[in-house]
């Protein structure tokens, strides 16, 4: 089969887990195109199958993402047999509903989506969990053997929990291997693809809007502390940040999507948020067992 993967990622996890897949999928001898954001997506009307690798963001697909899918050429009747991947801290939420509703527009048939989790890159969060982080090892210990899928709800205290293990890793081996038999099959309501375990995580993930995700970011440069690197304008997936002069800090413009990428991809702490001083509770992407886990 020829696959197409649409993949965009704001940390380094879903860059991490879309390579695995492109890979895995290669050893079966399927041919893989991968394209990233920004990069204009090609006519899926010329690949057998089409895949959606993803972060969640406020039980959600990000925004920019949305606005990047839109950008697909229109395949009217066509119903392309589409697959969707998320990265998330343990609850996608809405994530996949809404994004198999939008790809429907496009003539993309959605069948499958899987996730897998990761530990939270919202720094919000991670400087919440920080204040806790001496109980880790408590944590660990309440979500072994039979109590482990504990480790998701857990999460929410302990951002590390969500770690991927040797187990989320063959699921998600599983999964790929399923997707070229399941291509064909009868395309599912699209309620049905995913059952969210949060009470209220869909409903939440239906209300975000660009404004709500806005307020809960809130970054500001300091231009006292901006080395002038650059980082936060590469990082940006909505091209909010600009830097048009080098000598002076970027500049930060109207359109921020709330995905806090410019924050955990600053070097430097030059960059504050809500509920985030500088460089407090940065993600500094995939550890190194992560890394270890999905290179395999």
């Amino acid at each position: 089969m020829k696959i197409l993967i649409l993949s965009h990622s704001s940390s380094g996890n879903t860059s991490l887990v879309t390579r695995f897949a492109e890979r895995r999928l290669a050893r079966d001898g399927h041919e893989i195109i991968t394209v990233k954001l920004p990069a204009t997506p090609p006519d899926p009307a010329t690949f057998d199958l089409v895949g959606v690798f993803s972060p969640t963001m406020y039980f959600r697909p990000m925004v920019a993402v949305e606005a990047w899918l839109e950008r697909l050429q229109d395949q009217c009747e066509a119903r392309i047999p589409t697959f969707l991947v998320a990265t998330c801290a343990g609850e996608p939420g809405a994530h996949f509903e809404i994004q198999a509703t939008q790809l429907a527009r496009k003539g993309l048939r959605v069948f499958a989506a899987h996730f897998i989790p990761m530990p939270s890159n919202w720094p919000p969060h991670r400087v919440l969990s920080a204040k806790i982080e001496p109980a880790l090892p408590l944590g660990r210990l309440m979500c072994r053997g039979p109590l482990r899928p504990l480790r998701v709800a857990l999460g929410f205290l302990w951002t590390e929990l969500t770690e991927p293990d040797e187990r989320d890793r063959r699921e998600f081996e599983e999964f790929l291997d399923r997707l070229p038999k399941e291509a064909a099959a009868a395309c599912p309501d699209v309620a049905r693809l995913y059952s969210a375990w949060l009470p209220g995580a869909k409903a939440l993930g239906h209300r975000m809007t660009t404004r709500e995700m806005r307020k809960a970011t809130a970054v500001r440069i300091d231009p006292s502390t901006c080395k002038r690197c650059g980082s936060c304008a590469k990082a940006c997936p909505s091209g909010t940040i600009t830097w048009p002069e080098r000598e002076q800090p970027p500049v930060m413009g109207a359109g921020c999507t709330g995905c806090w990428a410019c924050y955990n991809a600053c070097p430097h702490g030059a960059i504050a948020g809500w509920m985030s001083p500088p460089g407090k509770g940065r993600y500094p992407g995939p550890s190194r067992e992560t890394c270890a886990l999905f290179n395999h």
